[in-house]
């Protein structure tokens, strides 16, 4: 392989001397495993992917501090190169997750959120004095004042209910957030700041438009009850930096143009240099840093109007594809976050005859159930029992939903890393407990992501524009939430 091993903690990770494809590491691992009669499929890790979608944040969104999401991905070493960068905390939604941020990262880089504060996820928090905690409802305020009454609060509020993400419909309603406001106001406790979820199914970038002008109104409200509003969390919904050409899903760049355009007009620099802005993303980090290869472990071939469900394609011949991995494993990831992954033959055929010609099929995953799709449809050359493929982009959602098939012995495929020399250097001097990011990041704005939307028939949002509760009720009770800004 011509490399040598290093560690990332307890994690050995091949470095090359020089830049390497995933696929051809791939490869070469498919190759060992095959000789050596194992079948189990596994990731590849690509260490300089990280270091790169790091650069593009801070570069793009400079003002924004990311708090990686764990439940999408928690692998040991995307987690330590992440906690290497002192501007990068982790957001976390279990005591599990708190348990593997705080092995990494001080408290004050941890921001916990939780629907359901019950006494012992309050309890935890306090014990491990949590830096930030997200709300959504006034008994939430009520058992946080009781139990951990210094904690520092961010009100979630439900800016897109209609999201096809479920997660951008929770947290308060927006007519119900100004009586949350004014309660935790009375009640004393640290709420400071706002947050939402617009998701990682975001087709709109215009969503975080609409999202930030809203949050700009409840800060007024919130500072003229007497609060000190601190923080502002755009959550998450950034996609994988490298979209598929077909995807109808909103680029990282059209979102940082939104974004950005509108954090200058909603909360300019000179008029909140206070304002802490924090975000959780989790598959942007996650998502192109690992790739996974499956084996095919049986084949069936079938009329094509059987994988299609379409009456024309009859007559035509397609095949089924079995492989050693499913739903209940890393392809759960199709359920978690509305994506289709896509595979292609690891290995190409050196046969002009199946290289040339190409069958539609779909890839099953070992159980029986109808749920266990890979991909329901694929077109690839025909391809046979032993047989690689490739999934790239799977570092999302798929390595923390291992499911209970019964009978069928299924393991956690095996991740390999590595990087090359140069990302080397970088990863061994972040996590030697750099105080401040590389200087290797370039963390100015490029021209490309400039202000892109005009504002000039807007109504600005001044002091003189803040609206009483009961205001703020009436126009939300009938009115979509962008209506406010008419």
């Amino acid at each position: 392989m011509n490399s040598r091993i290093e560690f990332v903690g307890k994690c050995p990770i091949n470095v090359f001397q020089s830049s390497r494809d995933p696929r051809d590491f791939a490869k070469e691992i498919a190759e060992m495993k095959t000789m050596q009669g194992d079948d189990q499929s596994f990731y590849i890790m690509h260490g300089g992917a990280v270091l790169s979608a790091l650069e593009d944040w801070f570069k793009y969104l400079p003002r924004i501090r990311p708090f990686y999401s764990l439940k999408c991905n928690d692998d040991p070493v995307l987690i330590r190169l992440l906690a290497s960068y002192p501007d990068v905390g982790f957001h976390c939604v279990t005591k599990d997750n708190v348990e593997v941020a705080l092995e990494l990262v001080s408290s004050s880089r941890v921001l916990y959120g939780s629907h359901l504060w019950t006494r012992p996820t309050i309890k935890n928090a306090a014990e491990n004095k949590i830096g930030l905690l997200t709300i959504e409802t006034k008994s939430d305020l009520d058992r946080i004042s009781l139990f951990y009454p210094e904690a520092t609060l961010i009100l979630n509020i439900s800016v897109n209910p209609g999201s096809e993400d479920t997660r951008s419909g929770i947290g308060c309603p927006l007519e119900d957030a100004p009586e949350i406001i004014q309660h935790a106001f009375d009640l004393g406790v640290n709420l400071c700041g706002l947050s939402f979820h617009i998701g990682s199914g975001c087709r709109d970038p215009s969503l975080f438009l609409t999202a930030i002008r809203t949050c700009s109104e409840l800060f007024h409200y919130g500072k003229k009850c007497g609060l000190k509003m601190e923080y502002l969390n755009i959550g998450g919904g950034f996609f994988n930096r490298n979209l598929d050409e077909f995807s109808d899903f909103a680029s990282f760049g059209n979102i940082c143009k939104e974004i950005n355009t509108a954090l200058d007009f909603c909360f300019p620099q000179d008029r909140f240099p206070e304002l802490q802005i924090i975000a959780q993303p989790g598959r942007f980090f996650a998502s192109d840093a690992f790739c996974l290869s499956t084996r095919i472990i049986s084949k069936r071939s079938v009329d094509l109007s059987i994988v299609t469900n379409e009456e024309f394609d009859e007559g035509s011949q397609a095949y089924v594809y079995q492989i050693n991995e499913g739903f209940y494993g890393s392809f759960g990831c199709r359920l978690m976050s509305h994506c289709e992954p896509k595979c292609s033959p690891l290995f190409e055929d050196e046969d002009d005859y199946y290289t040339s010609k190409q069958f539609y099929g779909s890839v099953v995953g070992p159980t029986s159930d109808e749920f266990d799709v890979a991909q329901s449809l694929c077109h690839l050359r025909q391809m046979f029992i032993g047989e690689w493929l490739v999934w790239p982009q799977m570092g999302a959602y798929s390595r923390n939903n291992r499911g209970n098939l019964g009978d069928v012995d299924m393991p956690s495929p095996t991740v390999y890393y590595f990087c090359d020399e140069n990302e080397w250097h970088l990863i061994e001097a972040v996590t030697n407990s750099s105080p401040t990011a590389p200087k290797s990041l370039d963390m100015s704005i490029d021209d490309d992501y400039g202000s892109l939307i005009d504002f000039s028939d807007t109504q600005s949002v001044t002091d003189e524009s803040v609206v009483s509760a009961e205001d703020w009720m009436a126009r939300w009770q009938f009115q979509e939430p962008v209506e406010i800004f008419q």
